[in-house]
């Protein structure tokens, strides 16, 4: 996509191809990084589990006894909180480290050509970029609205209902350590969610 860019703007032919493609490459992964944290951090706001997190274990012993099956439930999802703050503790660190990596290849590639040539440059890929964030928000949001109707709908999984069995226990405080406001640019996944969303910071 990156080469078509600079095909199409004959001026930029003679620019830093290498740099260029790296740097379109590091703003795709900063933008999915970016939505995959600020939707995580939305299921972990509202004490989700989302499909791709959840254990699919069952108990085999004891397996008719309701409070096993509570207490083993809730394990399960404990271990899927743990996981998902995992995640998002490495997902700041990475964001951090990609947005050095892109400042660094913008320096490189403004010394490939012109000012002209370098707005052009990146008025050409804030067009590619912003389609490909739409696109990604949108197949975010599909999921979360997917997710959504488990929750609302207290579908049975095992002899317990999604309800009880799939939500995180919330902290004492209601607020994991790693978490605190900010405002986000980016959409909100569905009209549920606020402007401003948990992420770490």
């Amino acid at each position: 996509m990156t080469r078509i860019i600079i095909n199409e703007v004959p001026q930029l032919q003679h620019m830093r191809i290498l740099e260029v493609t790296s740097e379109f490459h590091d703003l795709i992964r900063y933008i999915d990084l970016e939505l995959h944290g600020l939707t995580l951090a939305e299921y972990h706001r509202k004490q989700w589990i989302p499909r791709g997190l959840r254990v699919s274990l069952r108990p085999t012993l004891f397996a008719n006894v309701d409070d096993y099956s509570a207490r083993f439930a809730q394990i399960l999802n404990k271990c899927s909180a743990d996981i998902m703050v995992l995640t998002l503790e490495y997902i700041k660190k990475e964001l951090t480290t990609v947005q050095m990596d892109i400042t660094r290849l913008e320096e490189e590639v403004k010394r490939g050509g012109t000012e002209e040539d370098f707005t052009t440059l990146k008025e050409q890929l804030s067009e590619k970029l912003d389609c490909y964030r739409k696109e990604r928000e949108k197949q975010k949001r599909s999921k979360f609205d997917r997710d959504a109707l488990d929750y609302k709908g207290g579908f049975k999984t095992g002899k317990l209902e999604a309800k009880k069995s799939m939500h995180i226990r919330p902290r004492p405080d209601s607020q994991h350590p790693h978490f605190k406001h900010r405002e986000s640019k980016a959409t909100p996944i569905n009209n549920e969610m606020p402007v401003t969303t948990r992420f770490l910071v």
